[in-house]
């Protein structure tokens, strides 16, 4: 069954399949945070047993957020009011806020921020069939980054998204594509888009002579580009899972032939109550302390913080280090 979302991974590769089993840390974390999140909205209190300080600037943040996007507008946040039926998809989905009257709807998403627009399309399009509207804006609420995505459509937007992707996937000669969910999909190990890349950086490593391949590979861009295509899955599919699992190995007593664990000493820290009584006894300036601890403070922690206490930020004294380059895959040239 398509649930509503897999269409992410569908539209980068029509053949993707999840994996069966427990959902993972991350996945749990996101759940969790889900709940906690419709039940403030709710009750207009934030349940905090159990959460980070992190999780709980982030539900906070997403809160003051998603009311602000309502306004005075009443706010679903019930989840058995939240579920969309989108045509083409027997899968019924849950949205985590729903503001019908300014034909709306908000997901929140933890950890890294990914594209989720084919998810959305699909949600757009079952609220608009639910509500006898032509329009439909969702909003992706990325709480660990404190972003907010927009993603407005129309009916015939909505539909061509979401058709699209399941043209692709009931298409019989559909071929697997390349993407950033390889390693989620049950196929994986199989799969001739991993396998194949795979066996090609293994048989280039065999090469006699490295200097040699070096300059070969350098000197063909297309070949160049290639290697850095298929090491890249070398690496996360074969090499960083043998190493995971000869650290287990190692762990429980086996033997790995050249290998041996080399156990890491934690680094020794000062907490924040610590720090203070430290600063009041050598009764420490507070240019003292801000270099102490580092001189500086990233862009979003500093507006945060000037957020809490009400203090106007000096926009003209904000600084920004040296931009540097670095080599990423052009998918637009690819298509």
């Amino acid at each position: 069954m398509i649930r509503h979302s897999l269409l992410p991974k569908l539209a980068e590769c029509p053949c993707y399949e999840s994996k069966q089993g427990e959902a993972g840390p991350a996945a749990q974390r996101g759940t969790k945070l889900d709940g906690r999140f419709r039940e403030a909205l709710a009750t207009g209190e934030l349940n905090e047993v159990d959460l980070s300080k992190d999780d709980i600037k982030a539900l906070k943040w997403a809160l003051k957020e998603v009311r602000k996007i309502a306004g005075k507008n009443p706010i679903i946040s019930d989840e058995s009011l939240l579920k969309v039926q989108t045509p083409g998809i027997e899968h019924e989905g849950t949205e985590d806020v729903r503001i019908p009257d300014i034909q709306t709807s908000l997901d929140l998403k933890t950890g890294i921020q990914r594209s989720y627009y084919a998810q959305m399309g699909a949600y757009a399009w079952g609220n608009m069939e639910a509500h006898f509207c032509e329009e439909w804006t969702c909003y992706l609420v990325f709480c660990d980054q404190k972003e907010i995505v927009e993603h407005h459509f129309t009916l015939h937007q909505a539909k061509n998204v979401v058709n699209g992707i399941l043209d692709s996937y009931h298409d019989p000669e559909r071929l697997p594509q390349p993407c950033q969910y390889c390693s989620w999909c049950a196929k994986k190990d199989s799969c001739p888009m991993v396998v194949q890349p795979v066996q090609e950086a293994h048989a280039i490593m065999e090469s006699a002579n490295l200097a040699v391949l070096r300059d070969e590979i350098a000197n063909d861009p297309a070949r160049h580009a290639r290697f850095l295509e298929i090491n890249k899955v070398f690496e996360s599919e074969l090499v960083k899972p043998l190493k995971d699992l000869a650290k287990k190995k190692l762990e429980s007593g086996d033997y790995l032939p050249g290998f041996k664990l080399s156990s890491v000493k934690g680094s020794e820290y000062f907490d924040r109550v610590s720090i203070v009584r430290a600063a009041i006894r050598g009764k420490w300036s507070m240019d003292d302390l801000v270099d102490a601890l580092g001189g500086t403070m990233s862009g979003s922690t500093f507006r945060e913080l000037c957020e809490k206490y009400r203090t106007p930020v000096a926009e003209e004294e904000a600084k920004r280090k040296d931009g540097f380059n670095k080599v990423i895959e052009d998918k637009k040239a690819k298509k």
